[in-house]
């Protein structure tokens, strides 16, 4: 009965040496997990292989110590087995570190940053309504207050009323500009030779004023910003006074200054006019401050 005892032992001591595996634990702190295939104790040098097949040459001075363990699980194992082939074989590179791509920002930061001012957003159409302030001068009949005042006076005829006007803008500095301007006669203030006035007279005929007019301005800009420009043009000005009329036509000189925004603008113009269909010493002007509408 005891010989049987101690048969079954060795027994069981050789089949739990059978199971067991040779382990190489490595002085760089790897460790290589198989069957030592060869010993060479002459140069010194192991060769154990693992269990998916590959064979690995280990000298003496790489080793730390050899040991008989019992094998992981499968599981354990396949990833024992995929980190020291990737540790430890040479001909396995790492895949390169892929770069990110350099995140492109967008232009208008980009030209901040340059230095560059965003581009000027560009109208080609305005449509302006204005308040009209129209004017004729002529000689005055007035005397002064004394019959020694030698003073020679000026009539200035008064009227107010709207302008409506349309603009092309062919490009960043000229423009044609169309208008339509319509007022009444309100007041005749007569001025010495300072300009100032000395009478004026409220209680006036019912005069029309119907005025159209074309010219060709050039400006400094026609975009957003700051405008100076002038322009030179063609008028033709109606005055009605119960059935008679009395119709003008010349050139005119423009001159004005605005500013104009993304979708508005004001500006300020006034109007020279100029024709041999006036009397002598008679002239007329507009004065006009508006508001554009940019599309």
């Amino acid at each position: 009965m005891r010989s049987m005892i101690l048969g079954l032992a060795l027994i069981s001591q050789i089949s739990m040496a059978a199971n067991l595996e040779d382990v190489i634990y490595k002085t760089d702190g790897s460790v290589l997990r198989g069957t030592l295939v060869e010993q060479d104790f002459t140069n010194g040098t192991y060769k154990i292989q693992l269990s998916g097949g590959s064979v690995f040459n280990v000298t003496k001075d790489q080793i730390e110590k050899i040991t008989k363990e019992a094998p992981f699980n499968k599981s354990h194992q396949a990833a024992s087995a995929i980190n020291i082939n990737v540790e430890n074989n040479p001909s396995i590179n790492q895949a390169p570190v892929i770069e990110q791509q350099p995140v492109i920002e967008q232009q208008a930061t980009m030209d901040t940053y340059a230095g560059i001012e965003p581009q000027k957003s560009e109208f080609e159409n305005v449509f302006y309504v204005a308040l009209l302030a129209h004017t004729v001068t002529m000689p005055s009949e007035y005397q002064g207050y004394s019959y020694w005042d030698n003073e020679e006076y000026e009539d200035k005829h008064q009227y107010s009323g709207l302008k409506l006007s349309y603009q092309r803008n062919h490009s960043e500095h000229i423009a044609a500009h169309y208008s339509i301007q319509s007022a009444e006669l309100d007041s005749i203030d007569t001025v010495d030779s300072e300009d100032r006035i000395v009478h004026t007279q409220s209680e006036v005929n019912d005069i029309d004023y119907l005025g159209l007019s074309a010219s060709v301005l050039a400006s400094t800009n026609l975009h957003q910003g700051w405008q100076f420009f002038a322009g030179l043009g063609i008028f033709n000005d109606r005055y009605t006074f119960d059935n008679f009329t009395d119709d003008v036509t010349g050139a005119s000189i423009d001159l004005g200054m605005g500013y104009s925004w993304q979708t508005i603008q004001v500006s300020l113009n006034a109007n020279a006019k100029f024709s041999e269909e006036y009397a002598d010493d008679v002239s007329a002007s507009n004065v006009a401050l508006a508001v554009g509408f940019n599309y």
